[in-house]
This record gives C-alpha cells, sequence and structure tokens, in this order.
C-alpha cells in the first residue's frame, strides 16, 4: 500500500503541476497495475478510462482515485476491464466531491498570495501557490489508503452479488461498455465530423476487418506505425497551408 500512496501522491501533484499528463487514466492505471503486478490489466483498464475521460474533458474530472480503485478491482477481485471500471465508478464520484471541497478551501491562500504578489515577496508566493497542491496530494493520498483499506470488504460484497445477483454484475459490465461507447461519442460530436467523415468510415472498416481475420500483433503495429505517418502527413498538409494563407493573406493587410 505504500507505493501505492506514493503513486497517487504524484499523480496528483501531477494534474497541477510537473508534466501534466502522469496523471491520465491511460498511463497511471498501467502504472498502479505494475505496482499490482499486473500492468496489462492496468493498461487495459486505462485504455478504456480514458475514452470516458475524453469525452468529459468538457469539465475537470478528478481520476485518480478512480484509476486507482478501478485497477485495484479488475486485478485483485479478478473482475473483467468494463465490470471494474462500473464498479469503481462511486470513487470517481467521491473524487470529484473531494477536489469541489478542497477547491473551495484553497481559495484561503489567495489573500497570502495576494500580499505576497503586492509585497513581491517571490517566497512566500511560491509557497502560496505550491502549498495547496501539496495539501491537495496529501488529502487524495489518504483517501486512497482508506478506499485501498476498505476494498477488502467492497471486494467481498462483490463476490456476494456475483453468487447470488448475477444479474446486478451483469449489469454492470453493459455500463462499462456503454461508458466507453457514449465517451467516443461525445469526442464525434465535439469534432469536425465533415472533415473527416471518410477517414473514420474507412477506419470503421479496417478495424472490423482486423477484428474479424484475427491478424497478428506485429500486423497492428505495422497498421498503427501507417497510421501515424498519414496523420504526420496530413498535419504538415494543413500546416503549410495555413502558413502560406498567413504569409501572403488578409492577415498582413499592411
Amino acid at each position: 500500500m505504500a507505493l501505492i500512496a506514493i503513486l497517487v501522491f504524484i499523480l496528483t501533484l501531477d494534474q497541477s503541476s510537473f508534466l501534466r499528463v502522469l496523471h491520465r487514466p491511460l498511463i497511471a492505471c498501467t502504472l498502479f497495475g505494475i505496482v499490482l503486478n499486473d500492468p496489462a490489466k492496468g493498461a487495459a483498464v486505462g485504455a478504456a478510462m480514458e475514452l470516458i475521460v475524453l469525452g468529459a474533458e468538457n469539465r475537470y474530472v478528478n481520476t485518480v482515485l478512480y484509476s486507482v480503485m478501478a485497477v485495484v478491482l479488475a486485478v485483485q477481485s479478478g473482475m473483467d476491464v468494463n465490470t471494474a471500471i462500473a464498479s469503481a465508478l462511486v470513487f470517481a464520484w467521491l473524487g470529484m466531491y473531494a477536489d469541489g471541497a478542497f477547491t473551495a478551501i484553497s481559495a484561503a491562500f489567495l489573500p497570502m498570495a495576494r500580499k505576497a504578489a503586492e509585497n513581491r515577496d517571490e517566497k512566500k508566493l511560491a509557497l502560496a501557490n505550491i502549498l495547496p497542491g501539496i495539501l491537495k496530494a496529501l488529502l487524495f493520498t489518504v483517501l486512497a489508503c482508506l478506499a485501498y483499506t476498505g476494498g477488502e470488504s467492497f471486494r467481498t460484497t462483490v463476490s456476494s452479488l456475483e453468487k447470488n445477483a448475477g444479474w446486478v454484475m451483469a449489469g454492470l459490465a453493459a455500463a462499462g461498455s456503454l461508458m466507453k461507447c457514449l465517451g467516443f461519442a461525445v469526442i464525434l460530436r465535439n469534432i469536425q465530423i465533415r472533415e473527416i467523415s471518410g477517414a473514420l468510415v474507412a477506419g470503421a472498416a479496417f478495424a472490423a476487418l482486423i477484428v474479424t481475420t484475427g491478424i497478428s500483433g506485429a500486423t497492428l503495429l505495422i497498421c498503427a506505425m501507417l497510421a501515424f505517418a498519414l496523420a504526420a502527413y496530413d498535419y504538415s498538409l494543413q500546416a503549410n497551408e495555413t502558413a502560406a494563407a498567413e504569409k501572403g493573406g488578409a492577415s498582413k493587410w499592411w
């Protein structure tokens, strides 16, 4: 549990400092999976959860607590990915409520920061900015430890449901599958779908072909590299067109 506590502390700090990418579910869940000796399961949970988070990108979502408990349930309880994601959703709500409460608490540091800025006291100004993040990381570390400790009783409840009410777990698995679809639908809703409709249809058809024919992992890697090359080429074309338009267009009216 000590490694999990340290990892939660670092990932929570990463939300406001560091690289600001380590806390993403795909990375965080993989790291938690490594700690729990099952990186493959952690990566699978993270990949599925990333779709959900991307769909909710229009509002701030704290997923650190959600990530650790989803991986714990998937690894230690033997749940499939969809069931673990849906079962751990209560911890996502807990993380959001805790994050909202801490936002109100961190407002108490604003007078300190304002006074330090007026006095040009760089040390106190840095402290006023860093201290709330450290306190928040400590708060989520404690919550993660409590959730992990109480997770044994939670896993016992889940096991009981599997034996006595299998329809509940089946419903959770279906909900987990739909959550990914909903997140992906929101992504498609927020992008310029008319410009990439052909590529979207071709990609869906190619993915279906891969699934039905059972292509090997090496071939999938080659296909992924090809897709990345095409995306990079398309990006360079759009960047050149934008630069050419700005160079000779109306933006330089003088």
